[in-house]
């Protein structure tokens, strides 16, 4: 992690990360940044994880991201084919650059394919499941991963056989120094199964659709982990085409006119000139875009970029560029984006406070003005979390 991102307001370095975070970022884990950001001690009693969310949310590819990145920490991997086949369960990988051929080589992924025939046998699946741990070996830690359950609970009628094939398999897998990550889609099934399912596992890590502002935006929780301490908040994801699920980084827009601070915003944020640059604000980070300081430029930058929000810049001192400011933040309230006024150099003493800015300037209640001032690095944390609070629907 750079040091841009714990560089903090007044020159200063701050943890705005917890120091269970920073641990947990220290330590492998999962292998998953945004899961590891979440758990804050070695999971070392956890030995099944239930992945829980609708259709669409990422199921099967946080499954094929728990498997990679297991045989890159050097354990071996058994994939329990239900929905996919193994040939496209593998090409599938292929496809986010998770080149798994070396591992096939050698043995240490294999995937066991399952008949829709042998769920409604659950002996039979056990037996099976049982021959390949034995195959594994006791010796070295692995990962089994099956995709998915919701195959499985559809065709056994009796959910006491569905929790007693979990637990059974939860215990299994920890005798192999082993974890085992199975998913299952929310949908379609009695509130009660689920959480009967929720109850056995020993992690849940939940996965949701909220509509916002016209868009489909994704979060991941953990519900619970055995034994461990982690966070419980929702956080947003995306999925990437080279990295699988990772944090979603929402982009804002900074502008205003000239002689606003822009630059000594960017320099207590960045700590040196940057056209762009991310800060962290405890599990969340903020990617900050410095856009133009005229109308043209700035909408290019709005077609051309993916901004989340805006934040508009203004010398509250200055009688001039605070009118033009205002000019410039009533022309983007078209764009439909979240926006924040920041009423900077509030330390100078001809400053105009931010209730009275928005009196005089009739600028509406929905739109925040924070007052901020950037040479002393007061009030630039208040105004990115308000920001993010705009932009994702998470405490912040």
């Amino acid at each position: 992690m750079s040091r841009n991102m714990f560089k903090f307001l007044g020159g200063k370095y701050l943890n705005l990360i917890s120091r269970r975070a920073l641990v947990a970022m220290a330590s492998r884990k999962f292998g998953i940044e945004l899961i590891d950001n979440l758990i804050f001690e070695e999971p070392s009693n956890v030995g099944s994880v239930l992945i829980l969310g609708d259709g669409g949310t990422g199921k099967s590819t946080l499954c094929k991201q728990f498997a990679y990145e297991g045989l890159r920490n050097g354990e071996k991997c058994i994939y329990v084919a239900i929905d996919e086949s193994p040939e496209e369960i593998v090409d599938g990988m292929r496809r986010f650059g998770w080149d798994i051929t070396k591992y096939l080589n050698e043995g240490s992924f294999s995937a066991l394919n399952v008949a829709p025939a042998e769920l409604s046998n659950i002996n039979a699946l056990n037996l099976k499941l049982t021959e390949s741990f034995s195959k594994m070996g006791r010796g070295s830690s692995g990962r089994v991963i099956i995709d998915s359950l919701t195959a499985l609970c559809s065709t056994l009628d009796r959910p006491t056989v569905i929790i007693d094939f979990i637990r059974l398999l939860g215990r299994k897998v920890k005798t192999f120094n082993s974890i085992c990550f199975y998913t299952l889609n929310r949908q379609g099934f009695d509130s009660r199964l689920i959480e009967l399912v929720k109850d056995v596992s020993d992690g849940v890590i939940e996965l949701k659709l909220e509509e916002e502002q016209g868009r489909l935006r994704q979060y991941l929780r953990i519900f619970k982990m055995k034994g461990v301490d982690h966070s419980k908040k929702w956080v947003p994801y995306t999925i990437d085409h080279y990295q699988g699920l990772r944090f979603y980084i929402p982009r804002v827009l900074m502008v205003g006119p000239p002689g606003a601070g822009k630059s000594t915003i960017v320099s207590q944020l960045a700590g040196e000139q940057r056209s762009q640059f991310r800060v962290s604000l405890g599990e969340l980070e903020v990617e900050i875009m410095v856009g133009g300081e005229d109308k043209p430029s700035i909408t290019r930058q709005l077609i051309s970029s993916d901004i989340s929000g805006i934040l508009v810049v203004a010398d509250s001192a200055d009688p001039y560029g605070l009118p033009e400011a205002v000019e410039m933040l009533m022309d983007l309230k078209s764009s439909g984006l979240p926006l924040i006024f920041i009423a900077n150099k509030q330390d100078l003493p001809d400053a105009i406070t931010p209730q009275n800015i928005k009196e005089e300037f009739g600028i509406s209640e929905e739109i925040q003005v924070v007052g901020v001032s950037a040479i002393k690095g007061e009030g630039l944390e208040e105004a990115l979390r308000n920001m993010l609070k705009l932009i994702v629907n998470v405490p912040v």
